[in-house]
């Protein structure tokens, strides 16, 4: 790091770098007032032109350096940038954001105009009225049946309790004639200002257009969820709010361009963009990234994007506008400080819509039916992976959230659905696994929200993933699935369940799950804190390890050991265990706390992968052959009956030991085939 007046001591003995270096700080020392070159310590990020400054006593921020699009002298390196206003309810931020939406309108035709469609049920006339009493308001409309040009609001609720506009059974009436201003939220108030802008008559908002208070006309419209947001003419993404109270609009410090002037040569364009705390270097920290985005943590939001044909997303600093084919910003200068781009939307839906030309047509061309289908099939195991870390307010939620995003692939496919897994690929669709290390472990909630086989059971703060079968390989589950059923919990066929099972003529492999105390578990030299849980699970087998703690005896139980030899073991819990009696834990021999239990593997699928962990292999390179495994527990006093605990990958070095494993260690611990069932 180096201070100011380095700098203007090198450019004072004639150095003309420092002195260029010098005008830039003194133009940012201009722009940032409360900045003082005495008591500010910088670090020159020379890739990107920017600096981090940090004020004594202060916090890190970053400056970014561009210069003006269209000017005729710059600085080799140096990125363009169009200035941004510093407060996006201007007539410049309104006038881009404009001009993106009907460049798309005109020119996309995947995206699609979004003009004269049927409209939702209910939905918000924007059109400024009175009441008696001359106070400015809007109303509720009855517009099911008929047509038009409608705008959503994607906006984070924040509170619910502070948000008085919400339509109840005993509200509702009223709404019909009247809505004040003055009881809407300020996000409510400036998404309404945007419709007025862009010539839009109606906006539809959640807590608005749907009775609060009647879960039946819940359950009705919330099957409509994905015709609602695919055929509005914008989405308007409240995205740099935390909730309802936000606005859709920023102020923010205005861009300062200064001129730097040499005798004999033009003068030279240097912009200033005080980013205070939102650098490029949190680029793509997922932290850094809700904090400045809150609206993309929330779950419910990441199916609203997917859905939407365009979106304008109100971000702190400027506009930008989304659609099916591209993403444009105020400035033009996506990769420099200070905005994100947003998290991917996940499924494109202009890919959906286009689904039959991509379907084998009678001369050949086009995506074979089976590659099509498989894509589909990828797509949506993104999806899950994208939106399990998401936020819900209520677990309950954890189907209805996706289940417009799933509606839309049923149609496309013509599959069955299943608490979040397609029907036809069942067992690949039971591969999924919670990311480890489990950093912020969770028990099962009590508030049941899908059969334990299901993604959407558990809670992980860490995101899941999906293991792909190798599918030129053979060897795949060998048992048969005699039935699969969920109980629809109500309307929606994608939405709640409230039981489920899957019912498989198999053999299942009879071994011990361990968790292993701290004792075993801490590296040799380093005591773990006292008292602290450690969701450290396994399988019960012959893997040695080196000696965690001085003077430790390894915990040791009487029970038969899964001989593993030679390969590589990943064990991935599903959740932490917080009832041992529920699953039958037994303690350890000796001063120890390590606790085993009984558990039955179910064989699934050979996939390609590397080590005990899950990853695919680099192109090129020759991947190792691993099998994967359901770790279940059989449910007590329901003979059987078995819940889904976790998931086992086992790696062999090579093929041979693999084959050799298979016939020699497997068949001892298989129990004879029958009729189980998987909650």
């Amino acid at each position: 790091s180096f201070q100011f007046e380095q700098v203007a001591s090198s450019a004072g003995h004639g150095c003309r770098r420092c002195k260029f270096f010098s005008l830039l700080l003194s133009g940012m020392f201009e722009a940032c007032p409360e900045l003082s070159p005495e008591n500010t310590h910088l670090r020159w990020i020379g890739a990107q032109f920017a600096l981090e400054v940090t004020p004594q006593n202060g916090s890190p921020r970053h400056v970014q350096f561009f210069y003006p699009r269209g000017a005729q002298m710059r600085v080799f390196g140096m990125p363009p940038s169009s200035l941004l206003t510093g407060d996006t309810s201007s007539s410049t931020s309104f006038d881009r954001a404009y001009k993106f939406i009907t460049q798309c309108e005109a020119g996309h035709p995947s995206c699609g105009s979004g003009r004269n469609v049927a409209l939702p049920k209910r939905l918000l006339h924007v059109t400024e009225i009175t009441n008696s009493s001359a106070d400015m308001g809007i109303k509720l409309v009855m517009t099911e049946g008929m047509t038009g040009t409608y705008a959503c609001l994607s906006h984070c609720w924040g509170d619910p309790r502070l948000i008085h506009s919400k339509t109840l059974t005993t509200t509702i009436d009223d709404y019909f004639d009247f809505i004040s201003w003055t009881i809407l939220p300020k996000t409510f108030q400036d998404a309404i200002i945007l419709c007025r802008k862009l010539g839009i008559e109606y906006l539809w908002i959640d807590s608005l257009c749907i009775i609060q208070d009647s879960r039946s006309d819940w359950e009705v419209e919330s099957t409509k969820m994905g015709d609602i947001y695919r055929n509005s003419y914008i989405t308007i993404a409240a995205s740099a709010s935390p909730g309802s109270f936000g606005g859709c609009f920023s102020k923010t410090r205005p861009d300062h361009c200064i001129a730097i002037k040499e005798p004999g040569v033009p003068d030279v364009y240097v912009c200033i963009r005080d980013c205070n705390g939102a650098g490029k270097t949190t680029r793509n920290r997922e932290a850094a990234f809700f904090k400045h985005f809150p609206l993309f943590s929330r779950a419910w939001v990441y199916q609203e994007r997917m859905l939407s044909r365009r979106l304008l997303y109100c971000n702190k600093s400027e506009f930008q506008v989304g659609c099916q084919e591209s993403l444009r910003c105020e400035c033009g200068a996506g990769l420099i400080a200070p905005h994100f781009s947003p998290a991917p939307r996940g499924l494109n839906v202009a890919s959906l819509k286009g689904a039959a030309s991509l379907k084998p047509d009678e001369h050949g061309g086009g995506l074979v039916g089976q590659d099509f289908t498989s894509l589909l099939y990828r797509n949506w195991m993104e999806v899950v992976e994208t939106y399990a870390k998401l936020n819900l307010t209520k677990g309950s939620d954890k189907l209805p959230a996706l289940s417009a995003t799933a509606r839309i692939l049923a149609e496309n496919m013509g599959d069955g659905y299943l608490a979040g897994i397609w029907r036809s690929t069942l067992m690949e669709g039971l591969l999924w696994y919670v990311r480890a290390p489990l950093s912020k472990p969770r028990p099962r909630g009590e508030d049941w929200r899908a059969p334990s086989w299901s993604w959407a059971s558990i809670d992980s703060p860490s995101g899941l993933g999906f293991i792909a079968p190798a599918t030129r390989f053979s060897k795949s589950f060998d048992g048969k699935i005699e039935a699969a059923e969920c109980v629809i919990a109500g309307q929606d066929d994608f939405g709640q369940v409230t039981s489920g099972f899957i019912r498989l003529k198999a053999s299942l492999g009879h071994t011990f799950w361990r968790i292993r105390c701290r004792g075993c578990t801490t590296p040799a030299g380093r005591k773990g804190k006292a008292g602290l849980p450690r969701a450290d699970y396994t399988l019960y087998t012959n893997e040695t390890f080196p000696s965690p703690v001085e003077d430790w005896s390894p915990c040791e139980f009487t029970e038969p050991r899964l001989d593993v030899t030679g390969a590589s073991l990943g064990f991935f819990a599903d959740a932490l265990v917080d009832d041992m009696a529920r699953y039958g834990f037994f303690s350890c021999i000796g001063k120890g706390s390590c606790k085993l239990a009984p558990c039955h593997l179910l064989y699934v699928h050979r996939f390609e992968g590397r080590g005990g962990g899950i990853r695919k292999s680099k192109a090129g390179e020759r991947g190792i052959d691993a099998d994967a495994f359901l770790v279940l527990a059989e449910v007590k006093g329901q003979p059987d009956t078995f819940e889904r605990v976790g998931l086992v990958t086992i790696t062999h070095s090579t093929q041979a030991k693999r084959e050799e494993w298979f016939k020699s260690v497997w068949p001892g611990i298989l129990t004879p085939e029958k009729i189980i069932t998987l909650i």
